[in-house]
């Protein structure tokens, strides 16, 4: 049995190698792990020792160099113990699972929309666009300024064919909006001329920018998020109305088309028991 099919079918016990504060309540863990080739809007099943087994967008992608990374922020009990972990602790990897953007063709004016967490997804997209020599947008929205994910890291290569831009609830950091307000903003001003949006954040942002997108006539593709056990297609909790295609293997990633089948888009998602929740709150 090779490495690939090992990893992809039961945890393997890697040592976290280090630990960066990315917010006040996120943390992200870089680990090593030979034998697999991550793509970006794949993710990994997290296993946390004795708590929970769960899925995490993969935040640094260096398949030469054999380094992974993913960034949890505070939300629940598996989250909580996972961002208590600390250098040389022991955690398990699932994966890559998923299928990741699309990047075959080149894009010359990409933009990246990432709502709060949702910036984790779409992060490792940046380095393939600045091997590729894109202008890269880069839309950054969060509650407020201490949430934004990678603020520091970003403004920093802004200038390293990056727009940096960000847009905040309360107003402490950019434009005083949301992340689609401020991407609505843009295209009205038409003087970037994007070619295509990737997006990842809160369901109701992403409606939204579906919708600019179906507007402005504009390619978009979205990471979504479900609940999910296997990350392979077997348990079928992370099943979408009403054509049953599944976050786990037939995205997370999402196109356009492929939004406009799937009914349960920006109104709710399940839980566990199989119970309807809002996204809309």
């Amino acid at each position: 049995m090779n490495d690939a099919f090992r990893v992809l079918n039961k945890p393997t016990s890697v040592c976290i190698s280090r630990v960066k504060e990315e917010t006040p309540l996120s943390n992200t863990f870089f680990f090593q792990l030979e034998g697999i080739q991550a793509s970006p809007g794949q993710f990994f099943m997290v296993w946390i020792p004795g708590i929970d087994e769960i899925p995490m967008s993969i935040s640094k992608i260096d398949n030469p160099g054999n380094e992974y990374g993913f960034t949890v922020a505070m939300v629940g009990e598996a989250t909580r113990a996972l961002y208590d972990k600390e250098q040389g602790d022991i955690i398990g990897i699932r994966g890559p699972y998923g299928r990741g953007f699309t990047l075959d063709d080149p894009i010359k004016n990409p933009c990246i929309v990432g709502g709060g967490t949702g910036m984790a997804a779409v992060k490792p997209l940046l380095h393939t666009f600045l091997t590729s020599k894109s202008r890269v947008t880069v839309i950054n929205a969060a509650r407020t300024e201490s949430q934004l994910l990678y603020h520091e890291e970003l403004g920093a290569i802004q200038h390293s064919g990056i727009k940096y831009l960000t847009s905040t609830d309360d107003g402490t950091c950019g434009e005083q909006c949301f992340g689609h307000e401020l991407l609505e903003m843009l295209l009205r001003a038409e003087q970037d001329k994007i070619e295509k949006v990737f997006c990842c954040g809160p369901e109701i942002m992403m409606e939204r920018i579906f919708d600019l997108c179906q507007k402005h006539d504009l390619p978009l593709e979205i990471s979504m998020e479900r609940v999910m056990r296997c990350g392979f297609g077997i348990c079928g909790l992370c099943g979408l109305d009403d054509g049953g295609l599944m976050v786990c293997k037939d995205g997370p990633v999402f196109s356009s088309e492929d939004i406009k089948e799937i009914s349960e888009f920006g109104k709710y998602k399940r839980d566990f028991s199989g119970a309807k929740k809002s996204n809309q709150g």
